[in-house]
């Protein structure tokens, strides 16, 4: 009978990699947005990524609020923005 594959550090090196860039963007865009006085941005990160719920908790365990961005020239925008 077949086993399933052991995980290994690689791929949670892969892994770790993949989130930690998703956090380096959504960080850029919430310093950009500070730099202009605003107090949100767009989270940048689709609801269909496998991390979404991870780096969502992540962000809100820090204090920011994430809420879906609504409407936008009478269409409904898919997005979230992250606020603080």
């Amino acid at each position: 009978m077949s086993e399933p594959m052991a995980i290994t550090q690689k791929m949670r090196e892969n892994r770790e990699a993949k989130i930690s860039a998703i956090i380096d963007r959504i960080n850029s865009d919430i310093k950009l947005a500070v730099s202009h006085g605003n107090n949100n941005a767009c989270f940048a990160c689709d609801r269909d990524n496998p991390f979404y719920s991870e780096i969502r908790r992540m962000f809100e365990a820090k204090g920011y609020r994430i809420k879906p961005t609504g409407y936008l020239n009478g269409y409904w925008q898919l997005t979230d923005d992250i606020l603080w």
